[in-house]
């Protein structure tokens, strides 16, 4: 999951895969303040060969998952996320705002930002606010520090990106209304890795899976359904 996510962000990919995947797992980024620690604590969790999603910073994980153990990972899902660094105008928002969640505002920081985050068509929705409020609420306030620190000093992927197994089926997928990672990014990253396929859903913000979640969860059926040489 994203940042101040947890599995409920992909509830509705984790009910609809349930007959494609054995085991499903969707593990909050906890246990480390670094992209590297939550990477290896995602690894030492998961099962031997694995087909990897990510959404925004676990996007960002999953990159570093790639560097660590490529061997493990079968199929790729890159989800409304960006391979660049944290750029200087973000570390200073990003600083501002656990700034904020130090002084108990923690609440006001997450709904602010995930809000912002949504297409206009959901950016109202309060079914979805009132589920971003209750991930954050149960993530706390030490999460959001450690993961904040992580995507503050995060690397910059796309150098490594060419060098991706084109055996390995890579799917990039994003809301056509992200304005946290816009299309212009996620064409930066299919021009990148061998033989992505990019798939940008209109009406769609940062948070696909909740936005468009059937749309998603059929990607996803459709990536987990081509062969992988990673597998041999």
């Amino acid at each position: 999951p994203g940042h101040m996510c947890d599995e409920r962000l992909f509830a509705p990919q984790i009910s609809d895969l349930t007959r494609a995947c054995a085991t499903i797992q969707a593990p909050p980024l906890l246990g480390g303040d670094s992209v590297s620690a939550l990477a290896s604590e995602v690894l030492k969790a998961a099962p031997r060969r694995f087909a990897l999603a990510g959404l925004s910073m676990g996007g960002i994980v999953a990159f570093e998952m790639l560097r660590q153990q490529p061997e493990r990972i079968t199929h790729l899902a890159l989800i409304d996320t960006n391979a660049r660094p944290e750029t200087p105008d973000r570390q200073v928002t990003r600083q501002r705002d656990m700034a904020a969640v130090r002084a108990g505002r923690l609440l006001e920081v997450t709904l602010a930002g995930k809000s912002a985050y949504l297409g206009p068509d959901h950016a109202e929705s309060a079914e979805l606010r009132g589920l971003l409020a209750k991930m954050s609420e149960a993530l706390g306030e030490e999460a959001f520090q450690v993961q904040a620190e992580a995507l503050l000093t995060r690397p910059d992927s796309r150098p490594g990106l060419r060098h991706l197994d084109a055996r390995r089926p890579t799917l990039i997928l994003a809301g056509r209304e992200d304005r946290l990672c816009p299309p212009e990014v996620q064409f930066e990253m299919a021009d990148l890795i061998p033989h992505a396929d990019l798939v940008l859903l209109g009406r769609c913000g940062h948070l696909s899976t909740l936005e468009r979640a059937k749309d998603v969860s059929a990607e996803l059926a459709r990536l987990l359904n081509r062969s992988s040489e990673i597998l041999h």
